[in-house]
């Protein structure tokens, strides 16, 4: 299922996604306004999005490891996109993104 949606705040964009998680779709890719969903068992996750662009695809694929490293998926983004998406994939994910500023 594919979503078309607007959002100015990251946190109000994160819950949303969490919110459909727990309907049973969960976030396989997200892009310019669209978010792709699959039908999966609902469940709570805990989603962060981050705003980074990369110079080079190295520098891109080092800062995905780093998030893998640290318990997060990177599910959404490009090196040029600027917003990238994670899951957490592992119950002491290190929460290294902090949208509250």
């Amino acid at each position: 299922m594919t979503k078309f949606k607007v959002f100015i705040d990251f946190d109000k964009e994160e819950r949303w996604l969490e919110r459909w998680a727990a309907r049973g779709w969960l976030l396989t890719s997200a892009s310019y306004l669209r978010y792709r969903f699959a039908a999966r068992p609902p469940q709570q996750v805990t989603m962060r999005i981050d705003y980074r662009t990369f110079k080079d695809n190295q520098s891109f694929l080092d800062y995905c490891a780093m998030f893998e490293d640290s318990g997060w998926l990177h599910v959404g983004g490009t090196r040029r996109s600027g917003a990238q998406y994670f899951r957490r994939i592992h119950p002491d994910a290190i929460e290294l993104i902090d949208n509250t500023s």
